[in-house]
């Protein structure tokens, strides 16, 4: 029983690494290439954490509503890269909310799209997504939900519960980010340092 138990882990942990983590250096290859050092360090930092996060949701944590551990038989390199990209876009869009009066929306969308290879009915969902948190705010964390469950797996997220445990997933997930990445140094001197480095060079 126990030599199952691994079996079952082992093989998930693999999905994972397969369909999820395989995926982080070309990401990041790009993310190398930018030459603001705020949209740098917030990228690269959001590709690593979400590697952390898919194995500890889709692999490690088995309890109830868990949607990602419950739907990992369906991971493929596309999920993967979805997975990604649903990410970048609730970090983007809470980053910009929190700093709207310093930072581009245009300016820091572009280079999400261009670091994860957006198509152009994925610019259109993370725009309409950031237009719900702007104009809808108290509806947006459902909204997200049911909008990942869709991309992600095509999927509708019906069930309260599980709702409950993606809203509580990209919140949880956002802050353990954001703490990170203010850790040493904090978010207004890091746009500060990018907007000074990017005036010197022009």
């Amino acid at each position: 029983m126990i030599i199952s138990a691994y079996n079952i882990y082992c093989a998930k942990d693999k999905i994972i690494e397969k369909t999820v983590e395989k995926q982080k250096d070309e990401i990041l290859s790009k993310v190398y290439n930018l030459e603001n050092s705020f949209y740098l360090s917030f990228y690269e930092l959001a590709a690593e954490f979400t590697v952390i996060d898919a194995y500890e949701f889709f692999v490690e944590l088995d309890c109830h509503s868990n949607f990602f551990y419950d739907n990992i038989d369906l991971m493929d390199e596309e999920r993967g890269r979805r997975f990604f990209k649903i990410m970048a876009m609730y970090h983007t869009i809470k980053m910009l909310r929190k700093k709207r009066a310093d930072l581009s929306e245009e300016d820091m969308s572009n280079c999400m799209f261009n670091v994860y290879n957006f198509d152009k009915a994925e610019e259109r969902l993370f725009k309409l997504l950031y237009l719900c948190n702007v104009n809808f705010e108290n509806q947006f964390p459902s909204l997200f939900a049911r909008s990942l469950g869709k991309y992600l797996f095509g999927k509708e997220v019906e069930n309260p519960f599980t709702l409950a445990f993606i809203e509580n997933f990209c919140y949880n997930s956002y802050n353990s980010f954001l703490g990170y990445l203010s850790k040493y140094i904090s978010i207004n001197r890091r746009i500060k340092i990018a907007g000074t480095q990017l005036f010197k060079d022009a």
